[in-house]
């Protein structure tokens, strides 16, 4: 979604840094990751 030029272009003229915002994702979808392996590791059932 963020590759699409459209986007790009509304997210450039709002003031959006793509890069921190890819960055801010990319950590974000690893904390979850993270949780989501810890829940499956300590599931008692």
């Amino acid at each position: 979604m963020l590759s699409d030029p459209v986007i790009r272009a509304v997210m450039d003229a709002d003031g959006v840094d793509v890069r921190k915002l890819e960055a801010e994702l990319s950590n974000l979808g690893g904390k979850l990751r993270e949780r989501r392996e810890r829940k499956n590791t300590h599931s008692c059932c």
